[in-house]
């Protein structure tokens, strides 16, 4: 609509212009027509007033669109800047679990070493062990210090067991705490998927956040890779246990989450960007038109202006020439009463009325006139 209405303001604008143009409104003025040409220069004037009103309506609206859009395009900007920090947070708490974790995968693959140094060492132990039984077999005499040596490796043997319980409840401890650290991250990492996803529905993410997209997926690729080595010293020395199998694939899918998250953030970031660039020039185009339409206001307000003098000079002259015919009718009527007494007053009178102007009675043209030049001076200040 508010189109169509600039159309038609300015189909208006170019139909005065060549009208005026085509017709001026000195060569209008005639002794018999002067009520038509008032009458045609004050149906110009309401016209240029009408396409005044609605181009500079026009004006208006597209600078309140303008607005609108601008401000929209703010709001939306300042909540994506609030996601993306708390999307930035809850990665860098997920990452310091990531790092616990591993720590603890570290202590266990430790206590993993030293169960098999103590497995080795009681090995070693019941070797000397049954060499020490065959001593016995074959040396009778040293009978007795062969058996107290046995006792003591049996008993030495018996504290290496209980040293690689030991060590293996801890090493156990340490895994049930590594994988407490993995779904603690994992719970992280479901909350900042959770305000990625949140922070998807808004819009105008801008060129710095693309480059901080990219950087971000740049470190989760080395990570990831720093990941996969991990993975893989871990899986080389937990063939024998169950349970870091277990946690080692998990620690993979973990890996692939995060992946397809970060995927997931960068398709996201490359939207929000395309839509700020299509919102820039949408704003853009309203702000041109909105100039075009202050343009075409100027123009008509100037024109108005001009009219405006115009009509009242035509006054002026308008009111002139009624004065001089009633000064002609006066004289007139003074050489009839001179010639022909009260009958000549009679026709004097009728004279008078004939001249008249039909839209200017004289007994008010003082009041005209008065009107007449206070409008000028007006229109002069205003130009």
């Amino acid at each position: 609509m508010d189109s169509k209405m600039l159309c038609v303001s300015l189909l208006l604008a170019v139909f005065c212009l060549w009208y005026t143009e085509a017709s001026p409104l000195e060569e209008k003025y005639d002794e018999k027509s002067e009520a038509d040409d008032y009458q045609s220069e004050d149906s110009s004037a309401a016209i240029h007033d009408q396409t005044t009103k609605i181009a500079t309506n026009a004006v208006k609206t597209y600078a309140n669109k303008a607005k609108a859009t601008e401000s929209k395009a703010k709001l939306y900007h300042q909540y994506s800047k609030d996601r993306a920090y708390y999307s930035r947070e809850y990665e860098k708490m997920g990452e310091e679990y990531m790092k616990k974790s591993k720590e603890y995968e570290q202590l266990y693959i430790a206590e993993a070493a030293r169960i098999s140094l103590h497995e080795n060492k009681q090995k070693e132990w019941d070797t000397k062990g049954r060499e020490a039984n065959v001593g016995i077999r074959e040396y009778e005499t040293k009978s007795q210090q062969a058996s107290s040596k046995k006792n003591e490796l049996l008993e030495e043997s018996i504290i290496a067991a209980v040293q690689a319980a030991i060590h293996e409840t801890q090493a156990t401890g340490y895994l049930l705490k590594s994988e407490a650290a993995n779904g603690i991250a994992r719970n992280m990492l479901q909350i900042a998927e959770s305000i990625r996803d949140e922070a998807s529905n808004h819009y105008q993410i801008g060129k710095e956040e693309l480059n901080r997209a990219t950087a971000q997926k740049v470190k989760a690729q080395q990570q990831a890779e720093d990941s996969q080595r991990h993975h893989a010293a871990a899986r080389a020395y937990q063939q024998d246990s169950l349970r870091s199998r277990m946690a080692s694939r998990a620690n993979n899918m973990q890996y692939m989450q995060n992946s397809l998250l970060a995927e997931r953030a960068h398709s996201l970031s490359t939207e929000n960007t395309l839509e700020s660039e299509l919102y820039g020039k949408e704003a853009d185009e309203l702000a041109k038109m909105s100039e075009e339409s202050a343009a075409i206001s100027k123009i008509c307000s100037g024109e108005e202006r001009s009219y405006r003098n115009m009509a009242k000079q035509s006054e002026v002259k308008a009111y002139e020439y009624s004065v001089s015919k009633n000064m002609m009718g006066a004289d007139m009527t003074d050489t009839a009463a001179m010639a022909n007494g009260d009958e000549a007053k009679q026709g004097d009178d009728e004279e008078q009325q004939m001249y008249r102007s039909p839209n200017i009675p004289a007994e008010d043209s003082t009041k005209n006139l008065s009107y007449n030049l206070k409008d000028s001076t007006e229109g002069e200040g205003m130009s």
